[in-house]
């Protein structure tokens, strides 16, 4: 990856946030004016700019009914230097506490928990207590199996929905994938079950 990747997530999270607060949106207009910003390397003053200093002029809803924003950050830990954005995601949750809420989405590694700890009124779900997201791809793939008639996937229900590893889009990948595949379908159903590379098992 480029060094510009993080700047590129934390620019794509201030033109968000300008679209949620108008205090927020003005002094960002201002900092856009500034070329240095579009050349720079330096990522914390890139937060300065971006995030920090607009939201000290943020607009604070006055209706105490107001719902809060919410920002999702989905899959944390497959951003480039997702250690430093978890870091970053700190900070803005820490400077916008009264009107933004963060849901960060992240298998559990511990340098990105590390991090995330810090945040103050940190809740936390796991996904794979109980098997939740086990036995809701299961049930999506019997809904497909059923649904498309691909019957051929019956006898690897199982060890399809095992293989995902609680990753919906690994499920829906493999099915597509093995839909295409109108010749040598149970080879592919069985390379597709023995490999670690395109799997949750790694």
């Amino acid at each position: 990856g480029r060094h510009d990747d993080l700047s590129q997530t934390l620019s794509t999270i201030a033109f968000y946030l300008a679209g949620a607060n108008a205090g927020f949106r003005k002094t960002l207009l201002t900092v856009y004016e500034d070329p240095a910003l579009a050349n720079s390397t330096n990522f914390a003053a890139t937060f300065d700019q971006l995030l920090k200093d607009p939201l000290l002029n943020a607009q604070v809803e006055s209706d105490p009914l107001a719902l809060p924003r919410i920002l999702v950050v989905d899959a944390l830990d497959e951003c480039k230097d997702a250690d430093k954005l978890a870091m970053y995601l700190v900070k803005l949750a820490r400077r916008a506490k009264q009107w933004l809420k963060l849901i960060v989405t992240s298998r559990d590694f511990p340098f990105i928990r590390q991090e995330l700890k810090r945040m103050e009124s940190l809740k936390e779900f796991d996904l794979y207590a109980d098997d939740l997201a086990h036995k809701d791809i299961e049930k999506y793939l019997k809904q497909r199996i059923h649904r498309e008639g691909l019957h051929y996937l019956q006898p690897y229900e199982t060890a399809l929905a095992k293989k995902a590893d609680g990753l919906f889009i690994w499920i829906h990948t493999a099915v597509e994938l093995i839909k295409r595949k109108r010749i040598g379908r149970e080879g592919l159903i069985k390379r597709i079950l023995e490999q670690t590379i395109f799997g949750g098992d790694e």
